[in-house]
C-alpha cells in the first residue's frame, strides 16, 4: 500500500506530494489564476506520482484538512440555497 502526503511548501503557490523517498513539487505562476505550472521531482518518481500531484494541484484541496473544512463550511452551506 502506498501512503502519500500532500503539503504546502514555501507559500500557497507551491505544493509537494511525498511518498517514501520520492517527492513531486508543483509550483503555480500565481495563486488565483495560474497561467503555468512547473514541476520538479526527487527520487524515482513514476507516472502515478506525477499524475496524482497534478490532479491535487488542479482541485480545491482546502476542504481536505479539518481547519479548511471548518472555514469553508458556512459558504458551502449557504451555497445550497442557490439550488432552491
Amino acid at each position: 500500500m502506498l501512503t502519500y502526503t500532500y503539503a504546502e511548501r514555501g507559500g500557497t503557490r507551491s505544493h509537494e506530494l511525498v511518498r517514501r523517498s520520492v517527492g513531486v513539487r508543483i509550483t503555480r505562476s500565481s495563486w488565483r489564476n495560474p497561467s503555468t505550472l512547473s514541476g520538479t521531482w526527487r527520487g524515482e518518481a513514476d507516472a502515478l506520482d506525477i499524475g496524482i500531484a497534478l490532479v491535487l494541484e488542479g482541485v480545491y484541496t482546502r476542504n481536505l484538512s479539518l481547519p479548511g473544512a471548518l472555514v469553508s463550511l458556512p459558504g458551502r452551506f449557504l451555497n445550497r440555497f442557490n439550488d432552491l
